[in-house]
């Protein structure tokens, strides 16, 4: 149902919402999914990290569906991370995929945080990018990416508050 109740057009019909101006209707089919974006105010400036870091690959292990990755090295800001992710192409190429994993970060303090990955990565020969996002267990949120050498094994990380 349309936020106004009415049912979504099934036919080769154009949608109909009452926030969506008549310039702006789209045929069903040439889309997959409508989003109503509005400026908040807050973009995120990518050519000024809040923190970076360089981590190394560890442990390689592979199997028929993808590739488990094993990363350790320091973060500013955090600590010594160590990271195990498991990346998963979706194309036959193995070129993009996605990405899930773990991380932990012992910080100088002794202090443990953790924390879940979600992201998809992209692969040109032997570069890879890897965008995530982290939900830390101290509270903070970061977008990430990194810059992985496949063959150096050595990652370059940049990370993004999205706290307020």
């Amino acid at each position: 149902m349309l936020g106004d109740g009415r049912a979504p057009d099934t036919g080769g019909q154009y949608l109909d919402h009452p926030d969506l101006p008549t310039s702006n209707r789209v045929r069903r089919g040439d889309v997959s999914l409508l989003t109503n974006h509005r400026t908040t105010g807050r973009e995120m400036d990518l050519s000024q990290p809040d923190g970076t870091g360089s981590v190394a690959i560890t442990n390689i292990t592979i199997d028929q569906s993808g590739t488990t990755y094993n990363f350790e090295g320091p973060v500013e800001g955090y600590g010594t991370v160590y990271s195990t992710q498991y990346w998963e192409a979706v194309d036959e190429g193995r070129t993009r995929g996605t990405m899930e994993g773990e991380a932990r970060v012992l910080g100088n303090d002794g202090t443990l945080i953790s924390s879940p990955l979600r992201g998809t990565f992209r692969r040109n020969g032997t570069r890879a990018e890897l965008f995530f996002t982290d939900c830390v267990s101290n509270g903070d949120m970061n977008f990430v990416r990194w810059e992985v050498d496949l063959i150096t094994k050595q990652v370059s990380v940049s990370y993004y508050s999205l706290n307020d």
